[in-house]
């Protein structure tokens, strides 16, 4: 499927779904805007159900490359991605998450890959302080996340830093809406990236860096645990192929018996997670969110609610023995 012609002419679509996002996705526009990209560029902004003025505060953005707000009710993450690559126009879909800040030479970085014979691209992305909003005790740390240089792993692959050939999405059918559905979260990405690699030329480019302004709620985010155990359970149920790469992924062997036998212990996890939850979020209001010690403990009953949810979802029962519930 893959060109590798220097003189293919590439068009991008920058689709960038965005749900009560306005400041963060307004951010992420202006910085496309600078993009140093010549050739051709569109972008489709996909307002999912958004009630907090985002349509409003994007249409005063002044944007060199063409741009179209597509408004629809809230269908989720996935079903947002699918909307904006229909209404594409480009020969390249540039999947960004809304709090995605672009250098000036991303297109560059993704079009030498294309150029090189790639169907899809993985970029990388950097973020800076805590992704806990409001917490600030790593202010300054820089940590950075993205693929290794060439081949890639599905668990490499991220939807918020993604490109795609069109033709390539179409053939695949696109992200799979259900992942996303009704609030759930994560995995669509790993989905989709599962049939890219069945088919196609799937390369990792660690130098298209952005830098990712991650901020959740810390109620949010432990509860968000429970949510990406139910999505890793259900992508295990379409490729259990993939079962014994997400053992070695979650971290499994790193656990602690302490972990381990309280994440069975009915309801505990979820009264520890929201209280955690609570209590950092009245934290956060005070010079306490400088304490490293209250984001591990953010951090810790994240990893109480997975693993909790993963023994009563019974997705791998080989972490728990034989008894565990399937």
């Amino acid at each position: 499927m893959a060109s590798q012609s220097d003189a293919e002419v590439l068009s991008f679509s920058i689709v960038i779904p965005t749900y009560q996002g306005r400041d963060t996705v307004c951010e992420a526009l202006e910085s496309i805007c600078a993009l140093s990209w010549r050739g051709s560029a569109e972008v489709v902004l996909v307002v999912d159900g958004s009630t907090d003025g985002t349509v409003a505060a994007l249409r005063q953005v002044h944007c060199r490359f063409p741009l179209r707000i597509v408004e629809q009710p809230n269908q989720g993450l996935a079903a947002a991605r699918n909307r904006g690559a229909e209404e594409a126009d480009g020969t390249i879909l540039l999947f960004l998450d809304d709090d995605m800040i672009c250098p000036p030479d991303l297109l560059e970085q993704h079009a030498g890959a294309f150029r090189e014979g790639a169907d899809a691209v993985v970029g990388s992305f950097t973020e800076v302080g805590s992704p806990i909003a409001s917490l600030t005790s790593y202010d300054g740390a820089v940590r950075q996340f993205g693929p290794p240089s060439g081949t890639v792993s599905v668990f490499d692959i991220y939807g918020g830093h993604l490109a795609v050939r069109k033709a390539v999405f179409e053939a695949i059918g696109g992200f799979d809406a259900s992942f996303t559905k009704d609030g759930n979260y994560g995995c669509e990405d790993r989905d989709l990236g599962s049939r890219l690699l069945e088919r196609f030329v799937v390369a990792g480019n660690p130098d298209a860096l952005c830098e990712h302004r991650k901020q959740i709620s810390p109620m949010d985010y432990v509860r968000r645990a429970r949510q990406s155990a139910r999505s890793e359970a259900k992508l295990l149920e379409n490729h259990p192929e993939l079962r014994g790469e997400m053992i070695r992924w979650s971290g499994a062997a790193n656990r602690s018996n302490r972990l381990r036998l309280l994440s069975q212990v009915p309801l505990v996890p979820q009264v520890i997670a929201a209280c955690v939850g609570l209590v950092a979020t009245i934290a956060a209001r005070t010079p306490l969110r400088r304490s490293r010690r209250l984001e591990r403990l953010c951090h810790r009953a994240y990893a109480l609610n997975y693993w909790s949810s993963v023994y009563r979802g019974g997705a791998l029962p080989e972490l728990w023995g034989r008894n565990a519930l399937c």
